[in-house]
């Protein structure tokens, strides 16, 4: 049974410490990385349950994106 109590804490502009909340939009790279890594676990999951007719453990929410550039330079 899940049982929620009403917070008993100051409202934030009554408290002495600021609270701080680091917002990131959708294309920041932790959001690219959240989402990639959920449909990774997804996909896991619809495989293991045809295969398997059960879901198996799996740790999926792992990632780094990583960016480069290049440039292309014809040889004369």
């Amino acid at each position: 049974m899940l049982k929620i109590n009403k917070a008993d804490f100051l409202p934030i502009e009554q408290t002495d410490f600021p609270e701080l909340a680091e917002r990131k939009g959708i294309g920041h790279p932790d959001s690219v990385c959240d989402a990639a890594a959920d449909a990774c676990s997804r996909a896991l999951c619809k495989y293991y349950f045809e295969t398997f007719g059960r879901y198996y453990h799996h740790n999926v929410d792992k990632a780094a994106l990583v960016g480069g550039i290049s440039v292309y330079r014809s040889t004369p």
